[in-house]
């Protein structure tokens, strides 16, 4: 199983969690083999898995997956209320927005390094460094390459071909929040990340969901069979694949009025050419799940903007739903899915609201959409913890 979460700064971070918690309760989270992260999915995906590791090591809670989840998703909400863009981009005793765009613009190596400080400070302190991930689940941290303009993914196992893209010694020792901080570069807010000789920005400018990766990572072929590009764990044929993806992305939406300043349309390009590819990549994902031939047996496709009332007197998926009681209201749907996407403070009820609509949707979504997965695991779909 593979799982994809998109960026969005900390508001992707958060409804990731939301998931994250929802499939830990359900016994499928210990069993995903890998995790594809973008921007705000690679801070909390790198975050969460070394946080797991830990809660594990102390065995404080035995072998309760969701107790330790509960942990790291308490001591994360503590790390985000310390506003680290606001430390990393202030450069002088005064801020203003204006003034810093413009200042974004020329490029600043020292906000670059603050922003790394940050992420070791209140993320991956003391030190940690791409070869202390745990070794399962594999996560791959795209990132965009200035140089090339191509896609470039950082993980762990330095004999994989994706190393190979980054011609540097001993790979695998790269500092995390240097290699967060990359993925979670957003171009005009934080300058790129210079690493092996190239500069590297989020990774999102080429393919926000982080499904690009996961297509690599498993390789479908005519045949059924599956060529993993990792060396670990060779996957057998007539094995089948199950890809979960959160994308707490900004959907694009209708302007009647677009507006004329050149900054303005600069934003608007920049969303257009992300909805394109994200429409790109979700065909690519559809034809593979219907072609009888691939690997790809099933997905479970959520984002924000999803309003599970919607399925109520209708037949989605494999199943008829009449009444959903565990969801977002409605009337929250809007507010949640317009929180900013940015690496500021989340109060509380931001927090909470993001991770209940992940948690909610993950739900139904694998209920309505991975038969398989669902009846492999038993799962108790209508019981909530």
């Amino acid at each position: 199983m593979g799982l994809a979460l998109s960026g969005g700064g900390f508001r992707a971070s958060f409804f990731h969690l939301g998931v994250i918690r929802r499939l830990e309760e359900l016994g499928i989270m210990k069993d995903i083999e890998v995790i594809s992260t973008v921007s705000g999915g690679s801070i909390l995906g790198a975050y969460y898995l070394c946080q797991m590791e830990k809660e594990r090591r102390s065995g404080l809670y035995g072998n309760d997956r969701v107790a330790m989840c509960d942990a790291v998703i308490e001591k994360f909400y503590n790390a985000v209320r310390t506003n680290m863009r606001m430390r990393a981009i202030t450069f002088a005793p005064f801020f203003h927005p204006v003034l810093f765009f413009f200042k974004s613009l020329l490029g600043s190596s020292n906000r670059a390094v603050r922003m790394a400080q940050q992420f070791k400070r209140n993320f991956f302190s003391p030190d940690l460094r791409l070869d202390d991930l745990p070794s399962s689940p594999e996560i791959l941290i795209n990132t965009t390459s200035n140089s090339t303009g191509k896609r470039t993914v950082f993980f762990k196992d330095e004999m994989s071909t994706f190393s190979s893209q980054i011609s540097k010694v001993e790979y695998n020792k790269l500092p995390l929040a240097k290699v967060v901080g990359a993925s979670a570069a957003v171009p005009g807010v934080f300058p790129p990340v210079p690493i092996a000789n190239d500069l590297y920005s989020d990774g999102g400018v080429v393919d926000n969901q982080g499904l690009e990766s996961l297509f690599d990572y498993f390789r479908f072929t005519r045949d059924g069979t599956l060529d993993r590009v990792s060396v670990k764990s060779p996957i057998e044929k007539g094995d089948r694949v199950v890809i979960l993806i959160s994308d707490a992305s900004g959907q694009i939406e209708v302007q009647d009025s677009p507006k004329k300043t050149g900054l303005a349309s600069a934003i608007r390009s920049t969303s257009i050419l992300q909805a394109t590819n994200r429409n790109k990549v979700l065909k690519i994902l559809r034809q593979y799940r219907d072609d009888n031939d691939c690997a790809l047996a099933e997905f479970a496709f959520i984002h924000l903007s999803k309003n599970l009332k919607d399925w109520e007197g209708r037949e989605v998926g494999t199943k008829k739903y009449r009444k959903i009681k565990e969801r977002l209201r409605s009337e929250f749907i809007t507010p949640v899915s317009l929180i900013r996407t940015d690496l500021d403070e989340f109060d509380l009820i931001e927090s909470l609201s993001l991770m209940y609509h992940g948690y909610t949707l993950i739900n139904w979504q694998v209920d309505a959409y991975c038969p398989g997965l669902r009846n492999s695991y038993n799962l108790n779909i209508n019981k909530f913890d």
